[in-house]
């Protein structure tokens, strides 16, 4: 089910905005539309029996992304804020990443980092990261293909 009449067909509009100044890399974006995320309503089917149905809400989202870069340092933080039928609410991660370029010889670039992770929707989140924080290491071999290994834990 969808808020708009026009269900799936219901055009949504999105714009964003990035520049960059020196050492930052700034980002501002709005979306009005379709949310990705459906609610699920709880109703019967033909025989009583309970069931889910996804419905999908009509929403404005506004969001921001800043990243500092300093030498190997790399300071980050997204920031969203949604409105729609539902409650609003607002969610952001930030966090860091720092580079040891071209260790064991140059064979590999080792990337250390550790975000925090918030959703102001608590429990009630489509996510298991309401408050939390993650850490990890991301291997990248300097080879043709790009490979990457990335580690973590929440």
């Amino acid at each position: 089910m969808h808020e708009s009449a026009a269900e799936e067909k219901h055009i949504d509009f999105a714009v964003r905005y990035s520049h960059s100044i020196g050492d930052w890399d700034i980002g501002l974006a709005h979306f009005y539309g379709t949310s990705r995320e459906p609610r699920l309503l709880s109703q019967q089917d033909l025989s009583g029996n309970p069931i889910l149905i996804p419905f999908y809400d009509i929403i404005h989202q506004t969001s921001a992304d800043v990243q500092l870069t300093d030498g190997n340092m790399a300071w980050k933080l997204e920031a969203l804020h949604r409105s729609g039928r539902r409650d609003a609410y607002n969610a952001m991660v930030a966090g860091f990443e720092y580079t040891f370029v071209e260790v064991m010889g140059g064979v590999v670039d080792v990337v250390a980092l550790a975000e925090y992770r918030y959703d102001g929707r608590g429990k009630s989140a489509l996510t298991i990261f309401q408050d939390d924080v993650a850490v990890g290491v991301r291997l990248s071999f300097n080879d043709v293909q790009s490979s990457q290994a990335l580690m973590g834990l929440v």
